[in-house]
This record gives C-alpha cells, sequence and structure tokens, in this order.
C-alpha cells in the first residue's frame, strides 16, 4: 500500500520516475497562494538539507569503522611481528647458551 501526502507535494514530480508501481499521477489542484507554495518549498527543502546532512553522517561513522578495523588489524599484526621476532631472538639466544 503506498500513500502520496498530498499536504507535503510541492509539484516538482520528481517522485514519478522512482515509483515502483508506478501509480502517482499529477493532478491540478486548487491554486494555493504564493505564500502557502513558498513555504511548502521550504519545507521540503529543509526536509531535503536534513536527509543529506543524515547520510553525509552515517558515511563519515561508516569510514571511521572502517579505518579504525583497518588500524586494530595493522596493530594485530604488528604486534605479531613483534612477539615472533621477539620468540625467534630468545630461541637464538637459547641456542647459543646450549652450545657455550
Amino acid at each position: 500500500m503506498h500513500t502520496v501526502v498530498a499536504a507535503a507535494c510541492t509539484g516538482c514530480e520528481l517522485c514519478l520516475a522512482p515509483c515502483p508501481v508506478d501509480c502517482i499521477a499529477i493532478v491540478v489542484a486548487a491554486e494555493r497562494d504564493n505564500h502557502s507554495r513558498q513555504a511548502a518549498a521550504n519545507d521540503a527543502r529543509r526536509t531535503f538539507e536534513a536527509r543529506n546532512k543524515r547520510l553525509a553522517r552515517l558515511r563519515e561513522e561508516a569510514l571511521a569503522r572502517k579505518g579504525a578495523q583497518r588500524n586494530t588489524r595493522a596493530e594485530r599484526r604488528k604486534r605479531e611481528t613483534v612477539e615472533k621476532a621477539i620468540e625467534r631472538a630468545r630461541q637464538r639466544l637459547a641456542a647459543r647458551a646450549r652450545e657455550g
């Protein structure tokens, strides 16, 4: 079930192309005065800008999470490499102690 929110409609027709069921028809409604049309357009603009800000914030958070995961993996690899090097050094020292 799809619903068109007539009160939020600005007549821009941007909803026609993405409509999945092609059920939107643009009909001429009673003319609104210029002030109410401008108010509706301003509301639509604020909604659009708020959505863009939200999506940008979500993208930034996703990138930050991805970066943190990369840093964690890189730190883990570094730690493992250092631990292996220390272990090899201990083994060499133990081998020298047995020889000498």
